[in-house]
């Protein structure tokens, strides 16, 4: 579950997993018929109606019922909007109580400098996008927590590398 600044964040992390992973995602419904579609389709992709909550979980338990049955990667960026670079948004819950009801383990992932491919995409010279693979939750290391607190250990997590990331620079 990774943070998310820009839409360049599913190309950087698809490279960062090599792009022969097969690996499914989790999207709005909005994204089924929009510019980066192909993407979408090129993965086995799951939709959310973020005005339904029955349907959005409906779809998160189908993603977690695929990721468990093919044994691949679902990724979900439990922000559901991007937000400005170096900053972290809420996280929705959702994908957390799913992946505690069907024991899915958990990979916070932090993405970093991914908005600055599109600001400076004809500018010369290279970008730096760090992916980062935090520690997996398992099951067994969430099992007694809610849904609400994993959210918040995920998100504290990628916060703390961003922190760390910045003084890095």
């Amino acid at each position: 579950t990774p943070n998310h600044t820009s839409v360049m964040d599913s190309v950087s992390l698809i490279q960062a997993l090599g792009v022969n992973r097969e690996c499914s995602s989790v999207a709005k419904k909005e994204y089924e018929k929009a510019r980066l579609r192909g993407y979408f389709e090129a993965t086995e992709s799951f939709y959310l109606d973020t005005k339904d909550f029955r349907k959005s979980m409906a779809a998160l338990l189908s993603a977690g019922r695929w990721s468990k049955e093919n044994g691949k990667p679902i990724v979900i960026f439990p922000e559901g909007k991007r937000t400005p670079e170096y900053e972290v948004g809420e996280f929705s819950s959702g994908p957390y109580s799913i992946s505690k009801k069907l024991m899915i383990p958990i990979v916070p992932v932090t993405i970093i400098g991914s908005s600055s491919i599109l600001k400076k995409m004809f500018m010369p010279g290279k970008r730096e996008v760090k992916v980062i693979f935090s520690d997996v939750l398992k099951h067994k290391d969430i099992r007694h927590r809610n849904a609400n607190d994993i959210a918040e250990k995920v998100r504290e997590t990628i916060t703390e590398i961003i922190k760390n990331g910045i003084t890095d620079k």
